[in-house]
């Protein structure tokens, strides 16, 4: 059965938030050393003091849940900050609050990212579901912020 909310506004039944289990933590002062080593010209935004981390592949599979890149895309009024904003607050419910998840602006872009268990970090291309570790060059080239 469909649900008729979803049906008159676009969207698709919702379907089970996929589980999470957590691979470890960061301290905010853990995660301000990954952050500002790999980017220590970039200003970052921190707001806790302890973030849960996962694998990989579980932000993979939260993306094959998710459905901000289904979106339409229109110039000025659901362009890439939208869809950045659209993907953090859909992953901005427990457990995958607790996760270092955020948006990042480059000088052309916006998009999002996080910190795995590996303390590795990764790009999010919020319109594709595309993991990488660099920006394309269509993605600009100078990160102006990035805020978890």
């Amino acid at each position: 059965m469909v649900c008729l909310i979803c049906s008159i506004l676009g969207g698709r039944p919702k379907k089970e938030l996929p589980e999470l289990e957590y691979s470890g933590s960061l301290t905010y002062a853990d995660l301000f050393h990954i952050l500002s080593e790999k980017f220590p010209d970039v200003p970052l935004y921190l707001p806790d003091l302890v973030y849960a981390t996962c694998k990989k592949e579980d932000i993979e599979r939260f993306l094959a849940w998710d459905s901000t890149n289904d979106q339409k895309y229109i110039a000025e009024k659901f362009d890439c900050d939208d869809y950045s904003y659209r993907f953090k607050g859909n992953i901005t419910v427990p457990p995958w609050a607790w996760l270092p998840v955020g948006i990042v602006w480059t000088d052309k872009h916006a998009l999002n990212c996080f910190v795995d268990s590996d303390n590795n970090f990764w790009f999010i291309e919020p319109q594709s579901d595309r993991i990488q570790e660099k920006l394309e060059p269509w993605q600009g080239d100078k990160l102006s912020f990035i805020a978890l």
